[in-house]
């Protein structure tokens, strides 16, 4: 059998990166602060699949700010239900696209200074369930 979704590549999509003169500067990204977004698109015939993993993270210690999109690429098994899909693209496809988010995150990070962001691995399983009482 056919799995629900396939990864076929991933791409940067943004990345905003900026260092800042004082602390009241990053105060304008309190609110998305190291939280993780998601968005999901799918083609017309649902064969295709486009899954955006975002978060922003601001360090107060150095006083830096990293906003940092990924978008992966999956193909779709035609035979799966739609809402079967968005699940298997939240939880499967954010495991999948989240280490690509992390290491962009470390690498731009590390280039203006000796101190990495390092940000946590994320449990992808309660995802779907999340997104489901946002909507």
């Amino acid at each position: 059998m056919k799995p629900v979704i396939e990864f076929q590549k991933y791409r940067i999509k943004n990345i905003d990166y900026r260092a800042v003169d004082n602390i009241d500067e990053l105060k304008t990204y309190d609110e998305k602060n190291g939280k993780i977004s998601l968005s999901i698109g799918l083609n017309e015939s649902k064969d295709k699949a486009q899954l955006t993993v975002s978060t922003c993270i601001s360090d107060s210690d150095n006083l830096r700010v990293a906003d940092i999109s990924v978008i992966g690429y999956f193909e779709i098994n035609p035979e799966v239900e739609q809402e079967e899909i968005e699940q298997y693209l939240v939880q499967n496809g954010t495991a999948i696209l989240f280490p690509y988010l992390r290491t962009t995150i470390s690498f731009i990070t590390s280039l203006d200074n000796d101190k990495a962001i390092i940000i946590p691995t994320i449990n992808t399983i309660g995802l779907f369930e999340e997104e489901s009482e946002e909507d």
